[in-house]
């Protein structure tokens, strides 16, 4: 239940039409919790959002799911090492659960052919549902009519027939070997069943050890495709525009234009020849996940980085950034190989509300902090990392494993008529407007009282 993988649910769900049928969630059970965590302050201005759909929670332990087009078997990957006869109950995230799917096409119907609807002369309405459900149907002047009658001469050779395609996502070397030992897999290790997609979502760190590639080595590439979504493959631009864009401006100022990053004179198409690692597994080619900037620059020496909502503050050498979703990925462009170091720098970050998209921004941060923290060489001259947030946050801290990095302060605030996790802080910092926020007067009476100094004070 990585954010990168659950963190656009709720968007897709909030843009639902009102009576959709029910999303059905496979996964781990925090996603659903996620996701009623979310509600008080998805995008509501009062009150807490309702979903237009209803949600279904899929659980593994229920057993495999079947429906007219897919079965789906799980794999849990829990807390388990070599050897051990039992799971361990788990606490803490490393040791957390994660899931592997096993996907198999079922029989597709064949598609029904208008022409040969109109030539039977049926009537629009449920007897052509019927048809397309394998039904027949008894027209009103009493004829018969099957399903043979109606269907498509030929099959649609886009559909995927037989297939079964493995996914796995596996955060932890405890999981790997869970997923190794796991008797829904040895089937496929012996040979006595065939798998024709395997979808490596596993992240690199993991993907490269040697386990992980013993268990990627068992499958022969004639046999079964292998794509890498780690995020490992080069990115492909989403559209050549913003190049010839960038170029003609360029031409105006270079310095305040400077030439996208990686240079690209090509076209966009669907006609790009796959890349393949020397195992012959395809890197898989997202759609841009960042959007492209110029060479990276360091500025690791001229500047800070303050983290905050939207405010109408320039300070000197203080890059005054709102979180957000696309924040990492800007930092990533801006610092190049530097972005490490930049985010073990990082002191404070203010949060005065928690709109779905600051709070996935937030936990992306954080996790890439953590993970920063975790290679640096000097750990014992990095600062603890301040987040100033909503008490709502804690639960989804905890349940990314990033509470315990973060110390438990508490500072004074003041309800603010914006959404119903909306704050503004006095004493660690100033008072600062939300551009989003109503003016209300006890900002100026916290602002006014604020125990910052006079030349960081903003208050409207």
């Amino acid at each position: 239940a990585n954010i990168r993988r659950i963190g656009g649910i709720s968007g897709f769900m909030l843009s639902q039409e009102p009576g959709v049928a029910p999303t059905r969630i496979h996964g781990p059970k925090f996603v659903r919790a996620y996701l009623e965590f979310l509600r008080p302050f998805a995008d509501a201005e009062l009150g807490e959002v309702k979903y237009p759909g209803t949600v279904i929670e899929q659980s593994w332990e229920s057993g495999s799911y079947k429906d007219a087009a897919f079965t789906i078997n799980y794999i849990p990957m829990q807390h388990f090492e070599p050897g051990e006869d039992a799971f361990k109950p788990v606490k803490n995230l490393d040791e957390r659960e994660s899931v592997a799917y096993i996907i198999e096409t079922n029989p597709c119907l064949r598609s029904i052919d208008m022409l040969k609807i109109m030539k039977h002369k049926v009537p629009k309405g449920p007897l052509i549902g019927k048809l397309k459900a394998g039904e027949s149907i008894i027209l009103p002047d009493g004829r018969k009519v099957t399903p043979e009658d109606v269907y498509t001469d030929e099959e649609d050779p886009a559909q995927l027939k037989d297939s079964k395609v493995l996914i796995i996502d596996a955060v932890t070397m405890p999981q790997l070997n869970r997923f190794m030992a796991s008797p829904t897999i040895q089937p496929y290790f012996t040979g006595s069943s065939k798998l024709d997609y395997i979808v490596h979502l596993t992240k690199p760190e993991i993907f490269d050890t040697e386990l992980y590639q013993t268990f990627s080595s068992k499958f022969d590439t004639s046999k079964t495709t292998q794509i890498i979504a780690n995020g490992t493959g080069a990115p492909d631009p989403h559209l050549e525009s913003v190049y010839r864009l960038q170029a003609g401006h360029s031409m105006i100022d270079s310095n305040f234009f400077p030439t996208l990053w990686p240079n690209f004179e090509g076209i966009i198409n669907g006609e790009s020849s796959k890349i393949t690692d020397s195992k012959g597994r395809i890197f898989a080619r997202p759609l841009q996940r960042y959007v492209l900037r110029g060479p990276p620059r360091t500025w690791i020496e001229e500047c800070q980085i303050d983290i905050r909502p939207e405010t109408n503050v320039i300070t000197t050498k203080v890059i005054n950034d709102n979180v957000k979703e696309g924040t990492f990925g800007q930092m990533k462009h801006m610092f190049g190989p530097k972005i490490s170091e930049v985010l073990t720098k990082l002191r404070v970050i203010f949060m005065t509300h928690t709109h779905q998209d600051h709070t996935n921004g937030l936990i992306t941060l954080l996790q890439e902090r953590q993970k920063a923290y975790e290679m640096a060489e000097n750990k014992e001259e990095i600062h603890p990392l301040v987040v100033v947030s909503c008490i709502d946050l804690t639960k989804l801290f905890e349940e990314n494993g990033l509470l315990a990095a973060i110390p438990d302060i508490t500072v004074s605030a003041c309800k603010v008529n914006h959404t119903s996790d909306a704050e503004k802080w006095d004493t660690i910092c100033s008072t600062l407007p939300d551009q989003e926020a109503e003016p209300f007067p006890k900002i100026i009476f916290f602002g006014t009282s604020s125990a910052t100094p006079s030349k960081y004070r903003n208050v409207t």
